[in-house]
């Protein structure tokens, strides 16, 4: 009972500043940033080998992740009785 009413807090206050957040429909982007954007994003790519960073990336994640859900893993194995 306890945790779920710290939890209902957390929430509560998530709510409250999700809320406060303006509307997308308010927000208007400049006539020709996504032209703007795409050429820059264009030029970066034509310099950066953004396919082998994204795979670099990508690998990392994946390293990063095996090793947290692996010690979840673990934790949970040590917790349970007769194992």
């Amino acid at each position: 009972m306890i945790v779920e009413a710290v939890l209902n807090l957390i929430k509560a206050l998530l709510l409250v500043v999700i809320g406060a957040l303006p509307s997308l429909d308010m927000i208007q982007l400049p006539v020709g940033f996504m032209d703007w954007f795409t050429s820059q994003v264009s030029a970066a790519a034509y310099f950066l080998p953004v396919s082998d960073f994204l795979i670099m990336f990508g690998i990392w994640v994946l390293v990063i992740n095996f090793q947290t859900v692996w010690r979840i893993i673990q934790r949970v194995w040590d917790a349970l009785p007769f194992t």
